[in-house]
């Protein structure tokens, strides 16, 4: 196991905060998978699952689907990384992390009801025409298919991460 300052005798000190101390013990598979997730050490999927595998309150399991959902529903980190993929660099004058999290914070549906105000935000950015030309290239025409895709694939992980 990459050593984790989560790492308590076997057990992940971020789970069992999940859990009010019930201890979640730990796999180099499972401790491997956090660690190569884009938020290792903290709240995200495995770590829940790892909560969620340990407990047996029927009042914790039932938080958990709220917490997996909030720790995966992240359209401006998908945002960002689709951005990435396009080989965009980010600006020292842009504060995309910044905006991300904030759209992370409102989650898929909050981002739905504020499409206009994303893609506003977005088309402020300073951008070059081989930006604009990248993120065509990419198959997108709008700023507003960014933003939707976005939204799409965090409802997919969601979905898919919830069943």
């Amino acid at each position: 196991m990459r050593t984790c300052p989560h790492l308590d005798n076997g057990n992940c000190k971020v789970a069992m905060i999940l859990t009010k101390g019930i201890p979640a013990p730990i796999t180099s598979q499972s401790c491997g998978i956090c660690m190569s997730l884009e938020r290792p050490m903290t709240l995200n999927i495995m770590t829940c699952q790892l909560a969620y595998a340990v407990t047996r309150d029927p009042e914790i399991k039932a938080a958990f689907s709220k917490e997996q959902t909030r720790a995966i529903n992240r359209p401006g980190t998908c945002l960002r990384n689709i951005l990435h993929k396009l080989n965009l660099s980010e600006k020292k004058e842009c504060k995309c992390d910044e905006y991300a999290a904030i759209m992370d914070t409102w989650g898929t549906e909050g981002c739905r009801s504020r499409i206009p105000e994303i893609v506003d935000h977005l088309n402020s950015q300073t951008v070059t025409w081989l930006d604009m030309a990248k993120v065509v290239m990419g198959g997108y025409f709008t700023t507003e298919a960014l933003v939707l895709e976005a939204i799409r694939q965090s409802e997919q992980g969601t979905k898919h991460h919830e069943g």
